[in-house]
């Protein structure tokens, strides 16, 4: 074989290892592309406020207001892991209850939190996601107060409540019972205000109120009893924006399918027992979407 057909030969065979790497690497690219395309997150290139009004156990803030967690928070940040969405400041947004909602309905805020009931009023201006918990509303006293056993024991009674809530939105609508309200700026204010007797009772969701009067025994307070027919259902607020709000509900829907939502929600209930439970649990529609 004379040199110049051995080096056609070698030519040639270096040409077809060179179409055999370039067909291999296209391939690979390819393969490549597709899977990015199928596990990037939606929510890659968007950043949303997201803000809480401070509401233990769904939202709890140290007192030098560096740590956050809670029901709500954990939730959103797991959502926040699962669509890949960026924090506006790189901050969560801490609020009382009135700005919250003022600013969400606004829409200025795309996940607001904080214990929020969900109801249809909410639902026509907001996405919702839950309801989570289930609670019943609870009055709390003055642990020196023995009087107060039902609601007709709050006849006339000066109750603590978060600015813009009305009579309506804490006494049932059949009941006759008129009461004054004390208005405050925040959910705690409420319950400072009952302990250094500028009010005689507040009304407020069952696991708010067994987190504030355990944690907080320096105001001596106590749960009197549980309003007959007052079940709540609270979950997180997110903006309708479509392509936000269904990356959000797919997210917590599967958050839902695969036990997450209850795992976060158990971890800040572990340690209420049967009695406290008899008031608040995870929401039945959590479990009847796993």
């Amino acid at each position: 074989m004379s040199f110049t057909n051995a080096w056609q030969k070698l030519m040639g065979a270096c040409a077809l290892l060179l179409l055999a790497s370039s067909a291999t690497v296209l391939a690979n690219e390819l393969n490549t592309s597709a899977y990015e395309a199928k596990t990037a997150k939606p929510l890659a290139n968007e950043e949303l406020v997201v803000a809480f009004s401070i509401a233990p156990p769904f939202v709890i803030v140290d007192t030098d207001f560096e740590n956050v967690k809670g029901i709500d928070v954990d939730i959103a940040r797991e959502l926040q892991k699962r669509t890949g969405f960026k924090l506006k400041n790189n901050r969560f947004d801490i609020m009382n209850f009135g700005e919250l909602i003022d600013l969400a309905t606004r829409g200025e805020i795309d996940i607001a939190g904080g214990g929020i009931t969900l109801n249809d009023d909410r639902a026509k201006k907001f996405n919702l996601l839950g309801p989570i918990v289930s609670s019943s509303s609870v009055v709390v006293v003055k642990d020196h107060q023995i009087k107060v056993n039902s609601i007709k024991d709050l006849q006339g009674h000066k109750v603590a409540t978060e600015m813009g809530t009305t009579s309506a939105d804490i006494i049932p609508p059949d009941s006759d019972i008129k009461v004054n309200l004390n208005a405050n700026a925040s959910l705690f204010m409420c319950f400072y205000s009952v302990a250094t007797g500028q009010a005689d009772s507040l009304i407020a969701d069952a696991p708010i109120a067994y987190d504030y009067v355990k944690g907080w025994k320096e105001g001596n307070l106590k749960l009197a009893f549980a309003l007959p027919d007052t079940i709540s259902n609270l979950g997180l607020l997110t903006t309708k924006k479509p392509k936000v709000s269904a990356a959000l509900q797919q997210a917590f829907n599967e958050m839902c399918q695969d036990g997450t939502v209850e795992k976060i929600v158990n971890s800040y209930f572990s340690d209420h027992g049967d009695s406290d439970r008899n008031h608040f649990s995870l929401s039945e529609q959590v479990l009847l979407k796993k």
